[in-house]
């Protein structure tokens, strides 16, 4: 399946005059150069699509009178006389990190007269903006540079009166109150990710621990799992509110592996979905053929987060779409599926989460958070640490592989499959007068039940099963012995 994501990283220049123009820093060859003006305002942000986000990573170091901004491997601006010319007040450079739950965003702004952390060659680091794993990839062959990240998180994790020291840095600096308590704020590396390391080199005051941290959103990380997930595919996740509307978009990691925060404040139901950007090639290994394969479903797990700030872990696989389908969500493929998550509640995603789990096998099996260790590898060999949860997965993929379905099809048919408490589910449906004959002691009438347009009268065999007889056949001449 395929989803076509533009994602770039862009700087909004805004004039003494109020006009605005863009730079995107994206699309650049090299390291871009950028003389600052007086009377400008810089504002670094990422767009995917038309939504503006906060950006997931970046390092500043100081190079001379110049702020060189790394924000991917490939992709980095030099902002020149950035330590003289902002400094005097003359200019604003301001870097979205964060974001709140109605999508707006914060913006950090360096004091231009900040000291860094020195890294022997004259150059200074300033900023770190990042979980430590994508800092390290990001600084890869900086050995000063991945030694001062390090250093400046040791001493944030040690000394709480860093905050203190940073407060009254910007307010002697003369900065904004909201510029202060930005810096503040991101200066909690343990509850953030974020690092900013100016400031870090002195001694401590007296004031350690008086400023609370501020607040984070939640802390989502898993792992797509419809087969071992292949290098170098254009996959995504996005994250949505219970209304619909998208929270987040994070990039697959090679492993399959993602992580991201919601906006801060957000509470509720969050549904997550695969976004495959890479048209029609091999996203990853089929756990039957062994080859790869594309994804021809579009897969969801969902979960409900209480806005504390806390650290969950959302896997996303066949299992989690049939959750999120038995929760009433219509699943499709090249973004057709439904994507509101409205008026779910903690207590009905733990139920369909166990009945899943238990329709598959795996009673005690948290569908969303536990990993499944799967079958196979990326190379299709054999692992020997599979669990029970890996093999469930292997047998849908089976079942594509026998039917020759697309994952789509195949997850619809066990979703009819899958009736209340676990129970194995027949639907029988025909024409109006078809004799349907139900034989064997055990079977209890239990009501009705609707399933889309369709109306069905409801036997229960024990925990084991549920028979489904469409209320359109000609129930008089329906002889059970039950």
């Amino acid at each position: 399946m395929s989803e076509k994501i533009q994602e770039e990283i862009v700087l909004v220049i805004t004039s003494a005059d109020g006009s605005e123009r863009e730079v995107i820093v994206t699309h650049a060859d090299d390291s871009l150069l950028l003389q600052l003006s007086a009377g400008e305002t810089y504002r670094f942000l990422r767009r995917i699509d038309s939504k503006l986000l906060p950006l997931e990573q970046v390092i500043g170091l100081r190079l001379g009178d110049d702020l060189n901004l790394q924000f991917t491997e490939d992709e980095s601006m030099v902002l020149q006389d950035y330590f003289t010319l902002c400094t005097e007040g003359e200019c604003v450079v301001e870097i979205a990190l964060e974001s709140n739950a109605e999508g707006d965003l914060s913006y950090f702004s360096l004091p231009a007269d900040s000291v860094g952390l020195e890294l022997g060659d004259g150059s200074q680091l300033m900023l770190a903006h990042g979980d430590m794993l994508t800092l390290m990839e990001l600084a890869q062959g900086q050995s000063a540079v991945i030694n001062a990240i390090q250093q400046a998180q040791g001493k944030q994790l040690e000394i709480g009166d860093v905050l203190a020291e940073a407060e009254v840095a910007g307010e002697e600096t003369g900065a904004a109150t909201g510029t202060s308590s930005s810096l503040v704020g991101l200066a909690t590396f343990a509850a953030f990710g974020v690092l900013a390391v100016a400031d870090l080199g002195g001694g401590g005051g007296g004031a350690g621990g008086t400023t609370p941290p501020a607040p984070t959103g939640a802390l989502i990380r898993g792992a797509m799992a419809a087969g071992p997930a292949l290098a170098n595919t254009d996959l995504w996740v996005k994250a949505y509110s219970a209304d619909g509307k998208e929270l987040v978009t994070a990039k697959i990691n090679d492993q399959g592996g993602y992580e991201f925060r919601l906006p801060v404040g957000y509470s509720g139901p969050v549904l997550l979905r695969i976004v495959d950007a890479n048209g029609n090639l091999p996203d990853y290994t089929d756990e039957t053929s062994r080859q790869a394969k594309d994804l021809t479903a579009d897969l969801h797990s969902v979960l409900f987060v209480d806005g504390t700030g806390s650290t969950y872990t959302a896997n996303i696989n066949p299992a989690t779409e049939l959750m999120v389908r038995k929760l009433g969500l219509a699943g499709g493929d090249e973004g057709t599926s439904e994507t509101s998550p409205s008026g779910l509640t903690a207590a009905q995603i733990a139920d369909a989460n166990r009945e899943v789990a238990n329709a598959l096998g795996l009673a005690g099996t948290d569908l969303v958070a536990d990993t499944p260790k799967l079958k196979v590898d990326v190379a299709g060999v054999d692992k020997s640490d599979v669990d029970n949860y890996g093999k469930a997965l292997a047998a849908i993929s089976g079942g594509e592989s026998q039917t020759g379905q697309t994952t789509d099809k195949v997850l619809e048919d066990l979703e009819k499959g899958i009736g209340s408490d676990g129970r194995k589910q027949i639907r029988i449906e025909g024409d109006v007068g078809d004799k349907i004959e139900v034989k064997g002691s055990g079977w209890e009438a239990a009501g009705s039940v609707t399933v889309g347009d369709t109306t069905y009268a409801v036997f229960n065999y024990g925990d084991s099963a549920q028979l489904l007889i469409d209320l359109d056949l000609d129930l008089e001449r329906i002889g059970a012995v039950l």
